[in-house]
């Protein structure tokens, strides 16, 4: 399925607390549930990097067709940290990341949207020039 660009994006940016460790060592179910997402939402995987730490941990990156989703996982402290970002639309990605957060077992989560817009003109917040 090909998408045209559009104007608007959306980045997601969740950190999940008390992740069971046993979840975060499990790097290849990471990879499946990020795979997932990624199928779910309709995304295109066009590439990608997995970086296994010793003695446990993972960043994990696919590119997409519309940018990019990343995880990394700390199972020491129980925590996970992603982000996608897309430039399909203003909604985009979120049936990834509802995707993860059913798949990922966790007890808090902190998720932040941040969305692209054009028009300069149009932002809301601080602009330093």
């Amino acid at each position: 399925m090909d998408h045209k660009t559009n104007p608007v994006g959306n980045n997601i940016y969740a950190s999940l607390y008390c992740v069971p460790s046993e979840v975060l060592k499990n790097n290849e179910y990471i990879e499946q549930v990020m795979r997932g997402a990624a199928r779910v939402e309709g995304f295109k995987i066009v590439g990608g990097v997995r970086r296994e730490f010793t003695p446990h941990g993972l960043t994990i990156c696919f590119i997409i067709s519309e940018s990019h989703i990343i995880g990394h996982t700390y199972p020491e402290y129980g925590y996970m940290d992603l982000n996608l970002s897309t430039c399909r639309g203003p909604d985009s990605g979120e049936k990834a990341l509802e995707y993860i957060l059913k798949k990922i077992k966790h007890k808090k989560e902190i998720v932040t949207r941040f969305k692209s817009i054009k028009d300069i003109n149009l932002l809301e917040s601080n602009v330093r020039e």
